[in-house]
C-alpha cells in the first residue's frame, strides 16, 4: 500500500555496490589478526514493533459498554490501525486516532438509533413514507385502455383521437412534474432531516461506516417523508471519554458548515473560501472534485486553509493534497496534517510560507527556520525515518542552511528515534494533536 508519508518524505536511495573476490587468487590469503572487541553494535533500524492499545491510549478509551478495543495495534508506514469490537456490531478498523474516536463515538449513535427503530412509531411511519412514494409514483402512470383507441376510426373520429392523445398528454406531463416536484422536495427534507439528526448524534453525516450510513437513511427517511418526529437527544447527553473528545473535534464553524448546508451549497461555500484564501478557481475545483475526500474532510482542509491564509504558497500544499490523494488514508493523512498546521500557528509558529523540495512541502518560518509537520501516529527509526531526516538535511532556505529545523508529528515517536534525528541536528517534537493517546 502507498503511504501518504512515504510520499511526501520521498527521496533517493544511493544503492552500495559490493566486489566478489577473485575465484582464482595463486595463493591462500594471509591469516587476519583476531578482531579487537568493541561496543556491541546499534542495529541500524528499529525492528517492526507490535503496538498494545492499553500502552498509547487513554485507560478510559480501552473499553466501553458497547465495544472493546483490540490489544493489537497494528502500525503501518506511521498509521495506526485500530479494530474495535461490539457484541451488538461486530469489528469496525479505525485507520489513525482520529477515525478511532469517530468510530467508538458512531457506536453509541448506532445504539440509540436502533433503540428509536425499534418502536411502533417508527414502523407506521415507514409505512407512511412508502405510501407517500407510491401515490406519488401513481399519479403519473396512464391509463391502461383508451376508450378512443379502442374504436376505429376515420375522419373526424381521427381528429377526435388526436385530440385525446394531447389531452391525455398534458395530463402525464403536469402529473411527471408533480412527482419531480414531490421528489426534489422529499429528498431535500431527508437530507435535511440527517444533518440535524448527525448533529444531535455528533457524528459525521459522511461517515464512510456502512452500518451507521444505513441507519441514518432509514431514520431520515422516515423522519422527512414520514412524519417520524421522535429524535435521539442531544449528544451532549453522552459524556463517554472518546464522546467528548470526538465532538471537541467538531468546532462551531465546521458544525455551522456541515449540519446547516446541502451538499451542493456546502461544496460553493467550499469552492469560494480556497478562493478567497488565495486558490485558483481550477485548483479549488480540482481539489473539491477528488472523490476520495469526503465532505467532512473537504470541509475540515477548507477551515484549515483559511487559518493558514495569510501563509504564501499554500496552493502548492492543496495540490500536493489532491493529486497524491488516491485511497482513504492518504484522505486522513491530509487533512490531519492541514490541521495540524493551523493549530502550530494558532500556537505561535511564525509560519511564513510553504516551499517545495523534491515535490515534497514543507514549511519556511519568519527567521528562515523550517518546519515539517505531519499527521504521523507512531515514528521509529525506519528506513523511512532517516529518509526523511537526509531529506531535511539537503534543505536550503534562500540558498544558505536553515537555521533551525523542527519535525512536529501529532502522535508519539520512539526515543531511538528522536535520540536519531538529534544525531542530525534534527528536532522532534511529537503529542502535538494528542487526541485519544494517553
Amino acid at each position: 500500500m502507498r503511504s501518504p508519508i512515504t510520499a511526501v518524505l520521498s527521496c533517493c536511495i544511493v544503492a552500495c555496490s559490493w566486489t566478489a573476490p577473485s575465484l582464482f587468487a595463486q595463493q591462500p590469503a594471509p591469516a587476519l589478526p583476531a578482531p579487537i572487541p568493541g561496543p556491541p553494535s546499534v542495529q541500524q533500524y528499529e525492528s517492526a514493533v507490535s503496538l498494545k492499545a492499553s500502552q498509547i491510549l487513554q485507560p478510559a478509551l480501552l473499553t466501553g459498554p458497547l465495544y472493546r478495543v483490540r490489544e493489537d495495534v497494528v502500525t503501518d508506514w506511521g498509521m495506526n490501525t485500530y479494530a474495535v469490537d461490539s457484541y451488538l456490531y461486530g469489528t469496525f478498523l479505525a485507520h489513525g486516532n482520529s477515525q478511532l474516536l469517530e468510530r467508538i463515538a458512531e457506536l453509541n449513535a448506532l445504539k440509540r438509533l436502533d433503540e428509536l427503530m425499534q418502536t411502533e412509531k417508527f414502523r407506521d411511519a415507514v409505512e407512511e413514507a412508502a405510501d407517500e412514494e407510491e401515490d406519488a409514483a401513481e399519479d403519473v402512470v396512464p391509463p391502461s385502455t383508451d376508450s378512443i383507441r379502442e374504436v376505429h376510426s376515420t375522419g373526424i373520429g381521427k381528429f377526435f383521437q388526436r385530440l385525446g392523445d394531447n389531452i391525455r398528454s398534458d395530463r402525464n406531463e403536469e402529473k411527471q412534474k408533480d412527482l419531480q416536484r414531490f421528489q426534489r422536495k422529499s429528498s431535500a427534507g431527508v437530507a435535511e432531516a440527517k444533518r440535524n439528526l448527525c448533529r444531535n448524534l455528533g457524528v459525521n453525516p459522511y461517515t464512510t461506516n456502512i452500518a451507521l450510513q444505513g441507519r441514518l437513511d432509514g431514520m431520515s427517511r422516515a423522519l422527512g417523508i414520514g412524519g417520524f418526529t421522535m429524535v435521539p437527544g442531544a449528544a451532549s447527553s453522552d459524556l463517554s471519554p472518546a464522546a467528548l473528545l470526538n465532538r471537541a473535534r467538531i468546532t462551531p464553524q465546521l458544525s455551522a458548515l456541515i449540519y446547516d448546508k446541502d451538499a451542493n451549497a456546502l461544496r460553493e461555500a467550499n469552492q469560494l473560501a480556497l478562493q478567497q484564501s488565495g486558490l485558483k478557481p481550477a485548483d479549488a475545483s480540482a481539489f473539491l472534485t477528488n472523490p476520495i475526500f469526503s465532505p467532512w474532510q473537504q470541509t475540515q482542509f477548507v477551515l484549515a486553509m483559511q487559518s493558514l491564509s495569510t501563509v504564501l504558497g499554500m496552493d502548492a500544499f492543496v495540490r500536493d493534497a489532491t493529486t497524491s490523494t488516491t485511497e482513504e488514508q492518504d484522505g486522513i493523512f491530509y487533512t490531519e496534517t492541514a490541521n495540524l498546521m493551523a493549530q502550530l500557528k494558532a500556537a505561535q509558529w511564525p509560519i511564513s510560507r510553504i516551499e517545495l523540495h523534491n515535490n515534497a512541502p514543507y514549511c519556511v518560518l519568519k527567521d528562515g527556520s523550517v518546519l515539517l509537520a505531519l499527521h504521523w501516529d507512531y515514528a521509529q527509526w525506519s528506513t523511512t525515518a532517516e529518509k526523511c531526516a537526509n531529506w531535511l538535511q539537503s534543505l536550503k532556505v534562500n540558498g544558505n542552511k536553515p537555521p533551525a529545523i523542527t519535525i512536529a508529528i501529532s502522535g508519539v515517536a520512539t526515543q531511538r528515534c528522536r535520540q536519531e534525528m538529534e544525531k542530525r541536528g534534527l528536532r522532534l517534537q511529537d503529542r502535538q494533536d494528542r487526541g485519544p493517546l494517553n
